[in-house]
Order: C-alpha cells, then sequence, then structure tokens
C-alpha cells in the first residue's frame, strides 16, 4: 500500500501521535473534508456526525481504494496505539457520492440554492487530468504546482511504494501515477521570478 512510506498523510499522523499523543475527541481531516463539512453541518462537534472523505483523498491515509475499506492491519496498528479508527478517521465516499444537504446558515451566507448538496471531491492532480479530458488507457496527464503529479490512464492498478508509483481508483479504471516536490522549484527557475510569483499569488 502506497501509505507505507514515510511520506504519507498515516505516517505523518503516526509521527504525531508519538510526539503529542492524539486525544480521544481529535479527528482527522482532510481540508476538502474540513470544508465540506462545515457547508454540510457534519463536522465534529455537537450535533455533528463527522468528517467524510472520498477516496481520493482517503488514499493517502491508508483507504484500501481496491476493497472500498480501511484495512484491517491499519485498523489493528491504530487500536494497539490506543487509537479507534471509526472515530479518528473520516468516513469516505465515492467522488461525487452524496454527504449532505447544505445547510440554510452556509446557503444564506454564499448565496446558493435550496437544492444545493455537498458531495464527495477529489485531489488536484486527479481533477487536472480529468480537466485535459484523457479518456483512453494510455493516455497519461502531468500537471505543475505545488508539485509535479504524473498520472496515467491504466485498466491495471499499480502500486509500489519503494518507486512511489501508486494508483488512484478513477470509475472502473485506475491512474497510475507519483508525486514529486520540485513543482515550485521548477515555476521558479523555468518561467518566474519571486516577485511574479508573489503577484500571481495573490490574484488567486
Amino acid at each position: 500500500h502506497t501509505v507505507r512510506s514515510a511520506t504519507s498523510t498515516l505516517a505523518k499522523v503516526l509521527q504525531w501521535h508519538q510526539e503529542s499523543p492524539i486525544l480521544p475527541d481529535e479527528r482527522i481531516a482532510h481540508q476538502a473534508d474540513f470544508l465540506a463539512a462545515h457547508l454540510a453541518g457534519t463536522g465534529h462537534g455537537p450535533g455533528g456526525t463527522g468528517y467524510t472523505s472520498d477516496y481520493n483523498n482517503a488514499l493517502k491515509i491508508g483507504y484500501d481504494v481496491h476493497a472500498l475499506e480501511y484495512p484491517a492491519w491499519m485498523v489493528e496498528l491504530l487500536a494497539s496505539l490506543g487509537l479507534d479508527a471509526t472515530l479518528l478517521l473520516p468516513a469516505v465516499v465515492r467522488p461525487g457520492g452524496q454527504i449532505g444537504a447544505v445547510t440554510e446558515a452556509a446557503r444564506q451566507r454564499w448565496g446558493l440554492r435550496e437544492d444545493c448538496r455537498v458531495v464527495g471531491g477529489t485531489t488536484d492532480s486527479i481533477a487536472a487530468f480529468i480537466a485535459a479530458r484523457a479518456s483512453k488507457p494510455g493516455q497519461a496527464v502531468s500537471s505543475l504546482g505545488s508539485t509535479l503529479a504524473i498520472k496515467l490512464l491504466s485498466t491495471t492498478p499499480v502500486d509500489d511504494s519503494s518507486f512511489g508509483v501508486y494508483s488512484h481508483r478513477l470509475g472502473d479504471m485506475w491512474l497510475v501515477g507519483g508525486a514529486s516536490n520540485v513543482g515550485c522549484a521548477v515555476l521558479r527557475q523555468e518561467k518566474f521570478s519571486g516577485a511574479e510569483l508573489a503577484e500571481l499569488s495573490a490574484r488567486i
């Protein structure tokens, strides 16, 4: 599993737990999960049902996108550290799967329609792949942001954490690839000055 690498979200959570034990009332949520929970009113706290993620974002926390569940070895590992996976980790839906209706407060604040719903999202590099309209096995897309991500559409998943290669589920196919943290360095070296990057960032 790709999560068995030093840079995975699970590895970071375990390191965090070693440095400062995770408390029983603390929860793990990706940025997208946190925002979705606030829009749907499902977050952790009084009246909340917890956080919900999508299986693309949840891959790096250890979610098994083949079996569509958290693996038993991971649940047992967390339990051995005194952590309850069912409480600590977000529930998972497919990208586009229903999370809930937008709360009235959020609808009023942001001017959203009454039938607006919150659904599972995806990662930025998968969104870039979809935006490139690649649809046939063997087609690949690279996207450059804070990281350089490479995704190749395949009918077969490929996972090898020793090489940083992993597969995201995309419908009934797979996005095989990996990422490098050279993104910002490439932008600075090949295209933009520091001042230009600061200006562009301010526009977002």
